[in-house]
């Protein structure tokens, strides 16, 4: 496939967990890049909804049920699909379960179940195709891990471990296999939100939710363009890893309480503090860069400034708000920044500053 960008028309695609949901969504998309999908999932009433609609718009679909956590069902379904399209090109590793448990009701038949599905199936599919795409110095593995992998949500522990295992799996196997000499691609996605049944019964706010369609769409984008890491909405990643750097009692107060907790005038009065407080370190720290460089660079820095400053309280408003799904927090943030310039201004004219 080299190291251009690729080519999907009469690519062998094999999707997992593609009777619905982004499963279904990429392989329409694929599909229209004039790409062979064979579609595997456990319904196959649903997978021959889906393989019906790709032939009304002109695509080559062939639907196989398979039970992802089964390795003999992955190894036959492949199998017969390289009997009818060849050897497969691409594998999209996207079967994938959402479930939400409390610690207090810890569900080991659950947790072992979200393993085999999540990480498991990725192995599974992945064992019946990278021995022959190493051989052929060719192919593409994408796998749809997610950004709950970045870091541990509150009931959410099955789901971002198993998605964890399978970032931290895929980046070892990326070490190891130098697309440069192996002549195949390992591609890690990791999506915010995505607006597909899974998440339908979350009852957790959804920050920054993408539509099914266009996630495949920027999936389907970044492997045509060879990336090695499709991650998106940019703000929750951002947010994600940031939160990865934050010190656990921090992140245990601004991140784990904004989605356990309801928001009170008191939480949101702390958020508040919280954000404030990160803008004023961040306004040091530009105040001190500024007296380290050169003049010029100093005066062309406190021009962006000028420009930057109104961008990034607005973004702080949105995204406090989106974040935490409440209205209180940026009302207070702009409550406690008021009240802060106004000592500050008082200060200056007793002349204390």
């Amino acid at each position: 496939m080299g190291t251009e960008r690729l080519n999907l028309e009469n690519r062998h695609v094999v999707i997992t967990g593609a009777s619905s949901g982004l499963g279904e969504a990429v392989a329409m998309e694929m599909a229209a890049h004039g790409a062979y999908i064979t579609l595997l999932a456990r319904r196959q009433e649903r997978l021959d909804a889906v393989a019906q609609r790709i032939a009304d718009r002109g695509g080559n679909a062939l639907p196989l049920t398979a039970d992802v956590t089964c390795k003999d069902d992955v190894n036959a379904a492949i199998s017969r699909a390289v009997d009818q399209w060849g050897p497969v090109d691409i594998l999209v590793a996207n079967a994938g379960v959402s479930p939400n448990m409390k610690a207090s009701e810890l569900d080991v038949q659950l947790v072992e179940n979200t393993m085999q599905i999540n990480f498991f199936g990725v192995i599974y599919a992945m064992n019946a195709v990278l021995p022959a795409m190493l051989k052929r110095r060719e192919g593409v593995v994408l796998t749809i891990s997610s950004v709950a992998a970045f870091r541990g949500l509150p009931t959410m522990g099955p789901y971002c471990a198993s998605k964890a295992a399978v970032s931290s799996w895929m980046e070892s196997l990326r070490s190891e296999l130098d697309f440069q000499k192996t002549g195949v691609r390992l591609i890690t996605s990791h999506p915010g939100f995505i607006d597909t049944p899974m998440i339908d019964s979350e009852k957790t706010p959804k920050p920054f939710l993408v539509d099914v369609n266009e996630a495949a769409r920027l999936l389907v984008q970044g492997m045509i363009k060879g990336k090695s890491e499709i991650n998106f909405p940019w703000q929750l990643v951002t947010i994600m890893k940031f939160a990865q750097r934050l010190p656990n009692r921090l992140f245990d107060r601004a991140v784990i309480g904004s989605v356990t907790n309801p928001v009170t005038w008191t939480a949101a009065a702390g958020d508040a503090v919280l954000w404030v407080s990160g803008a004023l370190v961040a306004w040091g720290l530009f105040r001190f860069t500024l007296r380290t460089v050169s003049p010029p660079t100093a005066e062309t820095l406190t021009l962006l400034g000028r420009v930057a400053v109104p961008l990034l309280v607005t973004g702080v408003l949105i995204v406090s708000k989106r974040l935490r799904g409440s209205i209180k927090i940026p009302i207070l943030i702009v409550i406690v920044s008021v009240m802060l310039a106004a000592c500050t201004g008082l200060a200056k004219l007793a002349g204390l500053l």
